[in-house]
């Protein structure tokens, strides 16, 4: 068994992340905030085609969930959305974006596990939970969030979800030596949100080089593993380098998400086509 004082628990681990106050404390805890800026960049560029490709248009109101420092909520008001809701686990992350908002909206305290997260919330016409689920490693307090997006989400609106999604394998994949995240099969997302009245649309890579490799041939995890690590070393050990190596990874990134290769992270589309069930 593993030991007590390492075990993962939500609220101290996100407290502390959120100290530095930038991408790095919601990103790649490993890299840099520099070097952050360029793979969210990276994702941005891959998630906005992916939006487009959809004909996901731009609305009056939008939940961002699980929104951190603010990016995703920027994200969606340069799309054209004029009011975009924020929740966060963390009152230090709501404090902040409160100080210093992305845009029109309103932020606040819930935890996306809870049975009454958004109790007192409309429902929205566009809902984004981006990278945060991976995070919910328990499987109860999963359950609960995948139910609490779809009821967020209004009659004909869409649910966008970037997670750490398996589609070859049918097993949640834990890594031990991080306690704080599960990768999780597509059939895990699919199935209870269609219980709910959500249909997936779509599914693409959200990033390829700008987030860890889970699964894919061994030669290709490798491969990919490696190029991972040379990224980890040049933002270590040659930080003048790092503005060269986040632009090449960029328009490799970008490049490799066009062609559908997803052995990293992926972007889900859902969209409300009936009514939730009655609870």
């Amino acid at each position: 068994m593993g030991n007590e004082a390492d075990k993962y628990v939500p609220q101290a681990y996100w407290e502390e992340q959120h100290h530095r106050a930038d991408l790095s404390a919601v990103g790649q805890v490993g890299l840099s905030s520099q070097m952050n800026e360029w793979l969210y960049r990276a994702v941005r560029i891959n998630i906005g085609r992916f939006l487009d490709r959809n004909t996901v248009l731009p609305v009056e109101r939008a939940l961002d969930v699980g929104t951190g420092t603010g990016f995703w909520a920027s994200f969606w008001h340069g799309r054209g959305i004029r009011v975009v809701d924020g929740s966060d686990l963390i009152p230090d992350a709501i404090k902040r974006l409160r100080a210093h908002p992305a845009g029109p909206g309103e932020y606040f305290i819930a935890d996306i596990s809870n049975s009454t997260a958004f109790a007192e919330r409309q429902p929205y016409p566009i809902v984004s939970c981006m990278s945060v689920l991976l995070h919910v490693t328990e499987d109860e307090c999963f359950a609960s969030a995948i139910r609490n997006l779809s009821t967020v989400t209004a009659y004909g609106g869409y649910l966008v979800i970037v997670d750490a999604v398996l589609t070859r394998d049918s097993r949640p994949r834990r890594r031990a030596s991080v306690a704080s995240s599960v990768a999780r099969p597509l059939g895990d997302f699919v199935q209870p949100l269609k219980s709910h009245g959500m249909q997936l649309v779509d599914v693409a890579p959200a990033a390829v080089l700008a987030s860890n490799p889970i699964e894919g041939p061994l030669v290709v995890f490798w491969a990919l593993q490696m190029a991972w690590w040379w990224l980890v070393a040049i933002d270590r050990w040659l930080p003048f380098m790092r503005n060269v190596a986040g632009r090449l990874l960029l328009t490799l990134d970008v490049a490799l998400a066009s062609t559908g290769f997803a052995p990293g992270t992926k972007v889900l589309l859902f969209r409300r086509v009936t009514d939730p069930p009655a609870l």
